[in-house]
């Protein structure tokens, strides 16, 4: 079995709403989120990935990240199971992330279960975002052969 962890980003305007594409790509799954991962499949009270983060530290990723860089937010993603290959093949999480007063300059993101084991670890080019203008996540989870 192998995993493969895949992010896309939209920018939407605070102002108009306009939703802009930004990127997809692979990224790294972490160590402690493939051993997360294991414990999901055979122990009920696993702990589920729930919750999407977004920094601005655009260090390069390693398989032994435990966190983030630097965090600026968090929030609760929505699940569901999407076909990539064959039927529910792919676990897709969705977050959407407001920028406050001063705006943020996003480069990372991670999925991480509620009391913050991280699945994986993504830095991308600087999305610069106003007040109010958002960054929505897409990470998609796709389990093959």
């Amino acid at each position: 079995m192998k995993l493969i962890g895949v992010i896309e980003l939209h920018k939407i305007d605070g102002k108009t709403k306009e939703k802009i594409f930004l990127l997809r790509k692979k990224n790294t799954i972490v160590n402690n989120g493939l051993a997360q991962i294991a414990y999901l499949l055979g122990e009920a009270t696993a702990e589920a990935f729930t919750k999407g983060a977004i920094g601005d530290d655009g260090t390069t990723p390693t398989t032994a990240d435990t966190a983030l860089g630097n965090q600026l937010d968090e929030q609760t993603v929505s699940f569901s199971r999407v076909t990539t290959n064959v039927t529910n093949d792919t676990a897709q999480f969705t977050s959407v992330h407001t920028a406050p007063v001063g705006g943020w300059t996003v480069r990372e993101y991670g999925l991480k279960t509620a009391s913050g084991l991280l699945l994986n670890r993504v830095t991308f080019s600087d999305v610069n975002l106003a007040e109010n203008d958002q960054i929505e996540i897409t990470y998609k989870v796709i389990v093959s052969r």
